[in-house]
């Protein structure tokens, strides 16, 4: 058993399996997939955030992995009610020359894809966004070529990993992806005995003071299997 367990808390897409241009596609390589398996054979508890629905994430993820789907939220009658209404409103405010994005009504938010958006066409993309988040006053979550507007009464990232840390007592190691990542790294950024990693990107220019940045999701998976190792040698110090 191991004498210091760790809470990982693990964001999938960018992270753990690289972004698709179908999200639908997206897949927890085996070789991943086994790096978890040995994290928790070695006693540490393995937690995925992520907005995907909880369905999607459970066929991921191995026996023993617990999963915090939809952003940490539980969607109520109230949440539907709210992404409906902003949904309606962003189609009605899409403008009919922009191409190449698309707009998808999720269990908790609207999400904006806009992979296929040209580059002569993102100043109206950006006059878009400005328009839906003065129009709605919504919550905005930024991830690799998504935008995710959040009905207020929907927790984001940062608050649901505040309140899981705040029952734990060990060392946290946080590892993710994009700009609500980001957020809930610096939530995080005082508390004893923790780490952050983000998965670099070509867009990113700046890093916050005191995440450690690794490159792709082969980073990721070797820093995990540090840790493994680490944890076996700690194992065999205590046991002699």
């Amino acid at each position: 058993m191991n004498p210091t367990r760790i809470l990982f808390l693990l964001d999938f897409d960018g992270t753990l399996a690289p972004i698709r241009r179908n999200p639908a596609r997206a897949q927890l390589s085996k070789k991943t997939r086994a790096t978890l398996v040995r994290l928790l054979q070695a006693g540490h508890r393995v937690d995925i955030l992520s907005a995907r629905p909880r369905a999607f994430l459970q066929n991921q993820f191995p026996s023993g992995v617990r999963i915090h789907a939809d952003r940490g939220n539980s969607r109520t009658q109230a949440h539907r009610k709210d992404v409906q209404h902003l949904f309606t409103v962003i189609q009605r405010l899409r403008p009919p020359a922009l191409f190449g994005f698309g707009i998808k009504k999720t269990r908790i938010s609207v999400e904006l894809h806009y992979r296929n958006v040209s580059r002569a066409q993102l100043p109206a993309l950006r006059r878009f966004i400005a328009r839906v988040t003065a129009a709605l006053g919504v919550q905005k979550a930024v991830g690799r070529k998504v935008i995710a507007f959040l009905p207020v009464r929907i927790q984001d990232k940062a608050a649901h990993v505040r309140q899981l840390v705040k029952q734990w007592s060990g060392p946290v190691y946080f590892f993710g992806d994009d700009d609500s990542d980001a957020a809930a790294m610096r939530a995080l950024r005082k508390r004893p005995h923790t780490r952050c990693f983000l998965v670099a990107t070509n867009e990113r220019q700046k890093t916050p003071r005191g995440i450690r940045i690794v490159r792709g999701v082969s980073g990721v998976r070797r820093e995990l299997q540090k840790i493994i190792a680490q944890t076996k040698k700690a194992n065999q110090r205590g046991s002699s």
